[in-house]
């Protein structure tokens, strides 16, 4: 089976979709599929460029005149998506949708989201009454995305859900890099965010367990790119409680020293709070940390909440909390011993849901399947 991923972005790059991509096209090669990656990835930037996006990618697809039994489809707007679908019509494909989170529920705070917002019902119209039905499949990442699509799409059109995947082999290699670390501590992958990841709580829990449970924790973050409003307040944490030695700023770093940090921390908080971006998606950390066998805090907010249980796999606080987040971080730290059953139980959860070689071979059946229903339609007609 000849499988087109068609992505929106960088590839390979950084990022969870990169990644999850990279792991797409892995696994599925390792069922005898034919895959290959096309990036839409042009060179102009900007807000006004960004519309310029559904031409440049028409004019690669003709350009590379692919007849692929599947365009997997990752990322891009309606009209993108529409382009692909008449696109694929015409070569005889199917199309399948990758959704990983509830479109246009990720609104940001800069001058285009702002602009973009306004647009935001009619882009919806367009993607769920136009697109969606014209669809042949989606891959969704959680239980609401499937719910989601399901009332959009058509009667023979099929859902399958494929949660975080990871490498977990790959988590469990040994290796050591020569960087100075301080510990304890823990690790915040990703550009910090107060909107989705509440990290200005996390901040303040840090503050707590360093000036009242006495922990010398360190804060390591891999990204400075920090929205200005949110950054004064974090600042003002560091000022105010005098922990500014003990918060790290590595900067952009290779996969190499990522993992090496992710391997080495003593636990990850992941404050999600309640909206609709997070009661839909379903974060990549989580599978990574869990391979990892990484003591998590976390609020059960959306598609976690399926998967790890409180006390059994995670520990689970509420949002918006930073005295709980501080209260399980410093429980942790002091216990190690005595939760060594969860962490290892989170890691055998990863072992059997997140594995991508597992979800990859489901997603082969599930192509494969999308496939001879086409082909016994057409045996009907003729």
């Amino acid at each position: 089976m000849q499988i087109k991923i068609i992505f929106n972005g960088k590839y390979p790059g950084f990022g969870a979709a990169s990644k999850r991509v990279q792991l797409y096209e892995k696994g599925l090669k390792l069922y005898n599929n034919d895959v290959e990656v096309v990036s839409i990835n042009p060179s102009f930037k900007g807000f006004l460029f960004s519309f310029l996006v559904p031409i440049y990618l028409l004019k690669k697809l003709i350009k590379l005149n692919h007849h692929p039994d599947i365009f997997f489809v990752y990322g891009f707007g309606w009209v993108s998506k529409l382009i692909i679908i008449l696109y694929a019509r015409n070569k005889s494909g199917e199309v399948v949708f990758e959704l990983n989170e509830k479109p246009y529920s990720n609104i940001g705070a800069s001058r285009r989201d702002i602009i973009l917002k306004y647009f935001v019902p009619l882009n919806l119209f367009c993607l769920t009454r136009i697109v969606y039905p014209l669809a042949d499949g989606f891959v969704v990442i959680s239980e609401a995305l499937s719910g989601y699509a399901n009332k959009y799409k058509s009667s023979k059109c099929k859902i399958i859900k494929i949660p975080i995947i990871v490498d977990f082999e790959y988590y469990q290699e040994k290796f050591n890099l020569k960087n100075s670390i301080h510990r304890p501590f823990l690790i915040h992958t990703g550009t910090p965010n107060n909107v989705k990841d509440g990290i200005v709580d996390v901040f303040k829990a840090v503050a707590i367990v360093i000036n009242e449970y006495q922990i010398p924790l360190h804060f390591y973050l891999t990204s400075k790119m920090i929205l200005p409003t949110v950054k004064n307040e974090i600042n003002k944490i560091l000022d105010e409680y005098k922990i500014n030695s003990y918060v790290h700023f590595l900067g952009d770093i290779d996969d190499d020293t990522l993992f090496y940090y992710q391997k080495n921390c003593d636990l990850v908080v992941l404050n999600k709070i309640h909206n609709e971006q997070n009661k839909y998606n379903f974060a990549t950390k989580i599978g990574e940390f869990s391979a990892l066998g990484t003591p998590i805090v976390t609020t059960n907010i959306g598609e976690v909440a399926n998967f790890l249980k409180d006390n059994m796999h995670c520990f689970y606080i509420p949002s918006n909390n930073p005295k709980a987040i501080a209260s399980k971080m410093a429980y942790i730290l002091n216990n190690k011993k005595d939760i060594a059953h969860i962490t290892s139980n989170v890691k055998k959860l990863a072992a059997k849901e997140f594995d991508y070689k597992i979800n990859c071979k489901k997603l082969a059946i599930f192509f494969s399947d999308i496939v001879k229903d086409k082909k016994s339609q057409q045996q009907t007609i003729n």
